[in-house]
């Protein structure tokens, strides 16, 4: 995806004053190709926001890994109800990597399970 100029102004602008250093500076394609993939690639690919239902309650969560998961995938770190909670893959099983109580065992596999059902893991 290419960014137009008003865009591309607007992110250097919230560098803190970066744009005035490209001022006049005539961008080539190989610049925008740069410019293209280190904005894509600095910002998180995991960011969509999932529901699952369990014990008849409703639960969203985000995945914030930066990664793609896939199947070498081991960790994913996720937000649920603005708290960040780690699952682990033990013998194909998701579990919290802590066990303090806050995140029960079967709302992890729940949400595990919907993950790899999601990006086929």
């Amino acid at each position: 995806m290419l960014y137009k100029k008003s865009e591309r102004r607007e992110f250097f602008g919230r560098m803190g004053g970066v744009d005035d250093y490209f001022k006049g500076l005539i961008f080539d394609q190989s610049v925008l190709f740069a410019f293209n993939w280190a904005v894509n690639y600095l910002q998180p690919i995991m960011g969509q926001v999932l529901r699952i239902t369990f014990n008849q309650q409703d639960y969203t969560f985000e995945i914030l890994n930066t990664r793609p998961v896939s199947k070498e995938t081991e960790e994913i770190q996720i937000l649920l109800n603005g708290v960040t909670y780690t699952l682990v893959c033990e013998q194909r099983r998701w579990v919290p990597k802590t066990e303090s109580g806050e995140l029960p065992n079967e709302l992890a596999a729940a949400i595990g399970k919907t993950i790899a059902l999601r990006y086929r893991i």
